[in-house]
């Protein structure tokens, strides 16, 4: 079946009023004055000139028409001659003069050729005066009935000539007469009348073509611009990653990762200490969970005897007799040394008494400066242990604690960093994202592949029917709109 396309339409003063801008390509009808215009996608449809008027008519004037036969061009010498035949001052004079010299003779022959001639003279020059009704036209130079009448037509132009039966040239006329002479020449004419020059005629073949092109460009162009939007948010994102590590050489090469440098940090803290003692929670363990250790050991050290000497307070309490022969002796050994030695010695002599009890005194005050010694010695080295290791444990607690507080941040951009997408990232000024409808908007006459029609095409809208395979062009005039079958 013939598809029917209509043309957009309306009459020239809704045209003049309401000036859109026509599409690329796009026909507009004047209904009254029968002339079309082509848009050509920006300019509007007072900037636009119509293809069926005759070259450069609206910028024509008097100089590019031929005068013709009946309506003459104005000149002051046609003025001049029009005007002289419409009243001959000059030829009236004339004639009045001729009279007056016929009327002199005629009296001259008859009577007083003397008063008769100055009595015609007078006449003929009174008579003259009344033509000419200017007594200042005296035939001086400048001063005759045709110097004045040159004058007077000299200044005068067709504003000062009422119009007759044949009319002035105007713009107006010129183009209206143009017009409906090209009319009837365009009005018989048909495209098959016309070879074809630079714009060329539709084929199904040239609008596929066209079409095509358009979707391979707008696919290149739309995918370009993906691909460049792509580059420029990895470049960004390796550029903040690069600002939240501080460190360029970690650039995901081996060893230089994220996680090798931390591996390699906590290699360094535990620098092959033993299993037992290699976290923070055995260290703790090992220091009886106890977040004041270096206070309380320092507080156990200051209750400790001095190697040097001291004083004690309060009892030493040991914790079973002496064994060997250095052995600090307690109260209990020595009560029952001395009443065993009282017990075996009590045959004695009242003098080996007192040498054995000077002898036990000087062994109880070297066994008691011994044991002083021993123990002085056993809490310092203890305590000397005690606050190295405290020491070394707060300092490996503090480079722990502060790797992990590291690790943690380094952790948690990297996991920021992971967990952000181009939802996350503000969207610029400049390098906008991609959205369909952006590339449909820059695409020139896009195309819709679908089942169904589009809902809400643009005129020159493409659609490819997917259940026959069919192509067809949305086409709106102002008044109409339909899709079109290519």
């Amino acid at each position: 079946m013939a598809t029917l396309i209509q043309i957009r339409r309306d009459s020239q003063a809704n045209w003049i009023l309401n000036d859109p801008v026509l599409a690329s390509g796009e026909i507009g009808f004047s209904s009254d004055l029968d002339k079309l215009k082509i848009g050509d996608g920006s300019s509007l449809w007072s900037q636009l000139a119509y293809i069926n008027s005759p070259p450069s008519a609206a910028a024509s004037d008097t100089d590019a028409v031929t005068e013709g036969v009946s309506n003459l061009y104005f000149t002051n010498q046609r003025a001049l001659d029009a005007t002289s035949a419409a009243y001959d001052a000059a030829g009236a004079a004339a004639t009045a003069e001729s009279n007056s010299n016929s009327y002199s003779d005629g009296l001259a022959t008859n009577y007083d050729p003397a008063g008769a001639a100055a009595t015609a003279e007078s006449n003929s020059n009174a008579y003259s005066d009344g033509l000419v009704g200017d007594a200042s036209v005296d035939g001086t130079s400048g001063n005759t009935v045709t110097d004045r009448i040159g004058s007077a037509v000299s200044s005068l132009n067709t504003n000062d000539i009422p119009e007759g039966s044949n009319l002035y040239f105007t713009n107006n006329r010129a183009l209206l007469a143009s017009a409906e002479a090209m009319q009837i020449v365009v009005e018989a004419l048909t495209s098959d009348d016309i070879t074809e020059g630079s714009n060329l005629y539709f084929t199904d073949a040239r609008a596929q073509a066209a079409v095509a092109t358009d979707i391979s460009d707008a696919v290149s162009t739309a995918s370009a611009d993906a691909t460049s939007k792509a580059n420029s948010a990895e470049s960004d994102a390796n550029t903040y990653a690069d600002g939240l590590i501080g460190d360029a050489t970690v650039d995901g090469t081996g060893g230089n990762t994220v996680t090798d440098r931390i591996a390699s940090a906590v290699s360094g803290i535990v620098d092959s200490a033993p299993a037992t003692l290699d976290t923070l929670n055995e260290l703790s363990a090992a220091l009886g969970d106890d977040p004041n250790f270096a206070t309380t050991v320092s507080a156990s050290i200051g209750e400790k005897v001095v190697k040097s000497g001291d004083t004690m307070t309060g009892d030493l309490s040991l914790a079973q007799d002496p064994t060997q022969s250095l052995h600090a002796a307690t109260k209990q050994y020595v009560d029952t040394a001395e009443s065993d030695a009282v017990s075996s010695a009590g045959t004695y002599t009242d003098g080996r008494e007192t040498a054995i009890t000077t002898a036990y005194q000087a062994y109880a005050d070297t066994a008691e400066a011994d044991a002083i010694s021993t123990a002085s010695a056993d809490a310092t080295s203890k305590a000397d242990a005690a606050q190295a290791a405290a020491e070394s444990t707060a300092s490996a607690d503090a480079t722990s604690k502060a790797d992990t507080a590291e690790s943690n941040a380094n952790t948690f951009t990297t996991d920021a960093i992971n967990a952000l997408d181009t939802d996350d990232i503000e969207e610029g000024t400049a390098n906008l994202y991609f959205t369909e409808g952006r590339a449909q908007d820059a695409t020139p006459g896009r195309v819709t592949s679908s089942i169904t029609a589009p809902t809400s095409p643009s005129n020159g809208d493409g659609w490819l029917d997917l259940d026959d395979g069919s192509l067809y062009i949305y086409v709106n005039d102002g008044s109409t709109s339909q899709w079109v079958q290519a």
